[in-house]
């Protein structure tokens, strides 16, 4: 492992990062990264997960992209009837010319890089103020090499109409790391909606490393959609990093649909009094792919709620680990949180595990977790089929039934039908879905 990180460091040296406030930081990643190394299964949160085969050689850090892509090749990742404000982020850096180029007052949208140049001091401001140290030698390998990403935010009062759809495109370079590092701000009284989609245009093996911190000011509605739609040959690592204020409402979804080891991580600050978080996933894996959520809610201040459901589909010999954390602090009496993760296993080869856990320190709380593990209810497969339904869509429709809960959660209807026709298509590409 030190010879790969000796690598990083050699990429790290031979790069023309700028000179600003985030100098510093970046070396505290990379010295952090040569402390912890990358993780692996003995750390008791990547139990699971085993991520050898991402450390038999580095990956070609992209800081500098200077690939191009064509309007026909963003219009092919179009969702069907979704207006929104549609901004292409290729290989990590925001390409003004395919992006939206009317932005409503009061929203603020840049390339991180553009940001820094022009405001390096607010920036730092906001930049892994919310990403836990000591995390794992991947965010610190993000934070080493901070340079692109995304910028958005939201002034006081400004409502969003449309939804702000993030299109990563990664051109798929052979063995390239793309680490987009993106800041999401909401100031008071402000609504919006952000769909965070990351799309591949090659199946060459490459490897995302994405980070996103979002900060809900009092009284924010935010609702996020994370999608992961990349190929087969891409390895997927992300850290979602959220801080709620007073009275705020944040909704996120976690979407993996693609890639080859996917490993999520969301952590979600609830600092302010009376704030709401909702949390969903959905995963969907076959073949030998693998994906790992790890989520963590931390309840700061009395008087707050959160509820959290994750429910998956694996087929052939996939495999999921779920690991949901609840931590209660020992001021935020009242608080009311649930979380349940649910798992529909197609093959007998297909495996999960999962962890719900529950830390609570205060006493009057109202706290619970769950999980369940189970198969296509046969008694449901033969009324279907006794009434006529041929089994392969009887199979469909009880994996759809299975799964609606999660996608009823986006309030995006054009998004949602998108996201029912490529779940379909994803089971499909299983060997026990639809038989």
């Amino acid at each position: 492992m030190q010879e790969l990180i000796e690598n990083y460091r050699q990429q790290f040296a031979g790069l023309d990062l700028p000179v600003n406030q985030l100098a510093e930081l970046r070396q505290q990643g990379l010295s952090r990264l040569g402390e912890m190394g990358f993780p692996t299964t003995r750390d008791e949160n990547w139990r699971y997960t085993n991520i050898k085969p991402l450390l038999k050689q580095a990956f070609n850090v992209v800081t500098n992209p200077e690939t191009t892509i064509s309007n026909d090749q963003v219009m092919g990742f179009e969702i069907e009837n979704l207006n929104s404000y549609k901004v292409i982020i290729v290989d990590g850096r925001l390409n003004t010319e395919l992006s939206e180029q009317s932005l409503p007052a009061g929203l603020t949208l840049k390339n991180l890089a553009e940001v820094l140049e022009q405001d390096s001091e607010r920036a730092t401001t906001y930049i892994n103020q919310l990403v836990p140290q000591a995390t794992h030698g991947f965010m610190e390998l993000n934070t080493a090499f901070i340079k692109n990403g995304v910028w958005v935010e939201v002034g006081e009062n400004i409502e969003i109409a449309k939804p702000i759809e993030l299109l990563f495109v990664s051109t798929g370079l052979e063995n390239s790391l793309i680490q987009p590092r993106n800041v999401f701000i909401a100031a008071e009284q402000s609504q919006v909606k952000i769909i965070e989609r990351y799309v591949s245009l090659s199946d060459q093996k490459s490897m995302t490393n994405t980070i996103s911190e979002i900060y809900c000011a009092e009284n924010t509605n935010v609702e996020h959609i994370r999608i992961q739609q990349e190929s087969r040959a891409t390895n997927h690592i992300s850290g979602t990093f959220t801080k709620l204020a007073q009275d705020s409402h944040f909704s996120t979804s976690t979407i993996t649909l693609g890639g080859n080891l996917t490993r999520n991580d969301l952590r979600c600050q609830i600092s302010g009094t009376g704030a709401h978080s909702n949390m969903y996933g959905l995963y969907a894996a076959n073949q030998r792919q693998h994906v790992d959520n790890f989520t963590q809610v931390e309840h700061q201040v009395a008087n707050c709620t959160s509820d959290e459901l994750y429910k998956g589909v694996l087929d052939d010999r996939a495999r999921a680990v779920f690991h949901g954390r609840i931590y209660v602090a020992q001021d935020a009496q009242q608080t009311d949180a649930y979380q349940n993760n649910r798992t529909l296993l197609l093959s007998r080869d297909a495996e999960i595990d999962t962890k719900p856990q529950l830390e609570i320190y205060a006493d009057d709380v109202k706290c619970s977790h769950g999980a369940t593990i189970g198969q296509l209810n046969q008694e449901y497969l033969f009324y279907l089929r006794a009434r006529g339904v041929e089994e392969s869509k009887a199979r469909r429709m009880l994996t759809f039934a299975f799964v609606k809960e999660s996608l009823n959660a986006i309030t995006i209807e054009p998004l949602k039908v998108y996201l029912e026709q490529q779940l379909d298509q994803q089971l499909l590409k299983g060997g026990h879905y639809g038989d």
